[in-house]
Protein backbone atom coordinates (compact mmCIF):
# COMPACT_ATOMS: atom_id res chain seq x y z
CA UNK A 1 0.00 0.00 0.00
CA UNK A 2 2.82 2.11 0.76
CA UNK A 3 4.37 2.26 -2.94
CA UNK A 4 1.04 2.85 -3.85
CA UNK A 5 0.63 6.13 -2.35
CA UNK A 6 4.00 7.18 -3.31
CA UNK A 7 3.14 6.32 -6.93
CA UNK A 8 0.23 8.47 -6.62
CA UNK A 9 1.59 11.50 -5.00
CA UNK A 10 4.39 11.70 -7.99
CA UNK A 11 1.51 11.50 -10.88
CA UNK A 12 -0.61 14.15 -8.73
CA UNK A 13 2.82 16.43 -8.35
CA UNK A 14 3.19 15.82 -12.00
CA UNK A 15 0.19 16.50 -13.11
CA UNK A 16 0.19 19.67 -11.18
CA UNK A 17 3.08 20.89 -11.90
CA UNK A 18 1.59 20.73 -15.91
CA UNK A 19 -1.40 22.48 -15.38
CA UNK A 20 0.77 25.36 -13.48
CA UNK A 21 2.85 26.02 -16.73
CA UNK A 22 -0.59 25.69 -18.86
CA UNK A 23 -2.01 27.79 -16.46
CA UNK A 24 1.12 30.52 -16.24
CA UNK A 25 1.14 30.67 -20.19
CA UNK A 26 -2.51 30.65 -21.32
CA UNK A 27 -3.12 33.18 -23.83
CA UNK A 28 -6.51 34.13 -25.64
CA UNK A 29 -6.49 35.46 -28.89
CA UNK A 30 -9.61 38.38 -29.29
CA UNK A 31 -10.83 39.94 -32.58
CA UNK A 32 -12.04 42.67 -30.46
CA UNK A 33 -9.20 44.52 -29.57
CA UNK A 34 -9.71 48.09 -31.14
CA UNK A 35 -12.62 48.85 -28.30
CA UNK A 36 -9.58 48.90 -26.05
CA UNK A 37 -6.55 49.93 -27.77
CA UNK A 38 -7.06 52.09 -31.15
CA UNK A 39 -4.97 54.81 -33.00
CA UNK A 40 -8.52 56.37 -33.02
CA UNK A 41 -9.93 58.52 -30.19
CA UNK A 42 -13.46 56.95 -30.33
CA UNK A 43 -12.27 53.36 -29.57
CA UNK A 44 -14.72 52.12 -31.99
CA UNK A 45 -13.56 51.70 -35.80
CA UNK A 46 -11.59 48.02 -36.49
CA UNK A 47 -9.66 49.72 -39.55
CA UNK A 48 -7.50 51.92 -36.69
CA UNK A 49 -7.06 49.43 -34.20
CA UNK A 50 -4.06 46.22 -34.10
CA UNK A 51 -4.09 43.77 -36.51
CA UNK A 52 -3.49 40.73 -33.89
CA UNK A 53 -3.92 40.90 -29.95
CA UNK A 54 -4.35 38.37 -26.89
CA UNK A 55 -5.30 38.52 -23.54
CA UNK A 56 -3.50 36.59 -20.67
CA UNK A 57 -2.96 36.25 -17.24
CA UNK A 58 -0.16 36.38 -14.71
CA UNK A 59 3.30 37.72 -15.15
CA UNK A 60 3.27 38.50 -18.65
CA UNK A 61 4.11 41.97 -18.11
CA UNK A 62 7.13 41.78 -15.73
CA UNK A 63 10.10 41.32 -16.38
CA UNK A 64 11.36 41.27 -20.41
CA UNK A 65 9.62 40.78 -23.54
CA UNK A 66 10.40 37.26 -23.35
CA UNK A 67 6.97 36.64 -21.54
CA UNK A 68 5.24 37.91 -24.49
CA UNK A 69 6.96 36.37 -27.12
CA UNK A 70 5.78 33.10 -24.80
CA UNK A 71 2.59 33.95 -24.86
CA UNK A 72 2.40 34.97 -28.32
CA UNK A 73 3.67 31.51 -29.16
CA UNK A 74 0.50 30.08 -27.02
CA UNK A 75 -1.78 32.24 -28.55
CA UNK A 76 -0.98 32.06 -32.66
CA UNK A 77 1.03 29.46 -32.29
CA UNK A 78 4.43 30.74 -34.35
CA UNK A 79 7.19 32.82 -32.91
CA UNK A 80 7.51 36.45 -32.65
CA UNK A 81 10.43 38.41 -31.48
CA UNK A 82 10.30 41.27 -29.16
CA UNK A 83 12.80 44.30 -29.52
CA UNK A 84 12.38 47.61 -27.18
CA UNK A 85 10.94 46.38 -24.48
CA UNK A 86 10.16 50.03 -22.84
CA UNK A 87 7.62 49.51 -19.68
CA UNK A 88 6.14 52.13 -17.29
CA UNK A 89 5.25 50.63 -14.04
CA UNK A 90 2.95 51.69 -10.98
CA UNK A 91 4.27 53.03 -8.12
CA UNK A 92 7.98 52.82 -10.05
CA UNK A 93 7.32 55.70 -13.03
CA UNK A 94 4.73 57.58 -12.03
CA UNK A 95 7.17 60.93 -12.78
CA UNK A 96 7.22 59.42 -16.05
CA UNK A 97 3.82 58.33 -16.97
CA UNK A 98 1.63 60.05 -15.05
CA UNK A 99 -2.22 58.38 -16.13
CA UNK A 100 -0.86 55.31 -14.25
CA UNK A 101 -3.83 53.76 -12.22
CA UNK A 102 -6.39 55.88 -14.79
CA UNK A 103 -8.79 54.06 -16.86
CA UNK A 104 -7.79 55.53 -20.23
CA UNK A 105 -5.46 57.74 -21.75
CA UNK A 106 -3.83 58.55 -24.79
CA UNK A 107 0.00 57.25 -24.73
CA UNK A 108 2.86 59.08 -27.12
CA UNK A 109 5.84 57.96 -26.34
CA UNK A 110 7.95 60.02 -28.95
CA UNK A 111 8.90 56.91 -30.83
CA UNK A 112 7.33 54.47 -32.95
CA UNK A 113 6.28 51.07 -31.82
CA UNK A 114 4.83 48.04 -33.50
CA UNK A 115 3.67 46.61 -30.06
CA UNK A 116 1.47 47.60 -26.93
CA UNK A 117 0.44 46.49 -23.47
CA UNK A 118 -1.45 47.57 -20.94
CA UNK A 119 -2.48 45.84 -17.61
CA UNK A 120 -5.21 45.96 -14.84
CA UNK A 121 -6.10 43.79 -12.46
CA UNK A 122 -4.70 40.92 -12.90
CA UNK A 123 -5.39 41.10 -16.80
CA UNK A 124 -2.83 42.08 -19.84
CA UNK A 125 -3.66 43.12 -23.11
CA UNK A 126 -1.26 42.50 -25.55
CA UNK A 127 -2.10 44.34 -29.13
CA UNK A 128 0.08 44.18 -32.21
CA UNK A 129 0.24 46.91 -35.45
CA UNK A 130 1.39 45.19 -38.71
CA UNK A 131 2.05 48.73 -39.36
CA UNK A 132 4.26 50.98 -36.77
CA UNK A 133 2.07 53.44 -35.51
CA UNK A 134 3.16 56.88 -32.80
CA UNK A 135 0.53 57.01 -30.45
CA UNK A 136 -2.75 54.82 -28.93
CA UNK A 137 -5.58 55.86 -26.83
CA UNK A 138 -6.44 52.69 -24.72
CA UNK A 139 -9.01 52.11 -21.99
CA UNK A 140 -8.87 48.80 -19.21
CA UNK A 141 -12.25 47.62 -20.03
CA UNK A 142 -11.05 44.44 -20.78
CA UNK A 143 -9.96 43.70 -17.35
CA UNK A 144 -13.56 43.91 -15.85
CA UNK A 145 -14.60 46.21 -13.27
CA UNK A 146 -13.68 46.26 -9.49
CA UNK A 147 -16.08 45.99 -6.45
CA UNK A 148 -16.79 49.55 -6.66
CA UNK A 149 -18.38 48.58 -10.15
CA UNK A 150 -16.10 50.75 -12.21
CA UNK A 151 -13.12 49.65 -14.34
CA UNK A 152 -9.54 48.44 -13.01
CA UNK A 153 -6.62 51.02 -13.15
CA UNK A 154 -4.05 50.77 -15.41
CA UNK A 155 -1.32 49.30 -13.56
CA UNK A 156 1.13 48.25 -16.42
CA UNK A 157 2.37 49.56 -19.69
CA UNK A 158 5.00 48.72 -21.82
CA UNK A 159 5.37 49.44 -25.61
CA UNK A 160 8.12 47.33 -27.83
CA UNK A 161 9.02 46.33 -31.34
CA UNK A 162 8.94 42.90 -33.36
CA UNK A 163 11.85 41.71 -35.21
CA UNK A 164 12.82 39.06 -37.43
CA UNK A 165 11.18 35.93 -36.39
CA UNK A 166 13.75 34.04 -34.74
CA UNK A 167 14.03 30.53 -36.05
CA UNK A 168 11.83 27.42 -34.73
CA UNK A 169 12.73 23.88 -34.18
CA UNK A 170 10.73 21.33 -36.52
CA UNK A 171 9.59 19.64 -33.09
CA UNK A 172 9.75 22.54 -30.36
CA UNK A 173 9.91 21.12 -26.91
CA UNK A 174 6.67 22.35 -24.81
CA UNK A 175 8.00 24.02 -21.60
CA UNK A 176 6.14 21.21 -19.32
CA UNK A 177 8.52 18.80 -20.96
CA UNK A 178 11.23 20.43 -18.20
CA UNK A 179 8.91 19.79 -15.46
CA UNK A 180 7.05 16.38 -16.69
CA UNK A 181 10.48 14.69 -17.22
CA UNK A 182 12.07 14.77 -13.75
CA UNK A 183 8.97 13.74 -12.39
CA UNK A 184 8.80 10.69 -14.92
CA UNK A 185 11.88 9.87 -13.39
CA UNK A 186 10.90 9.77 -10.49
CA UNK A 187 8.78 7.44 -10.65
CA UNK A 188 11.06 5.05 -12.67
CA UNK A 189 13.13 5.27 -9.82
CA UNK A 190 10.38 4.56 -7.53
CA UNK A 191 9.57 1.52 -9.32
CA UNK A 192 12.99 0.58 -9.81
CA UNK A 193 13.83 0.39 -5.78
CA UNK A 194 11.20 -1.75 -4.77
CA UNK A 195 10.81 -4.64 -7.01
CA UNK A 196 14.96 -4.79 -6.87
Amino acid sequence: MKNYTKLIVAVLYAFTALSFVQIASAATVITDSYLYVNTDSNLNSPATGPDRAFIASGTISQGTGQNVESAYLSAFGTSISIVNWTKYEDGIDNALYSELGSTSGFFDPGTSFTGFLVKAAKTTLVVFFDQAVTSVYWSTIFAGLNNQQKPHGLSHLAFFNTGDTPPVSEVPIPAALWLFAPALFGLMGIRRKYTA
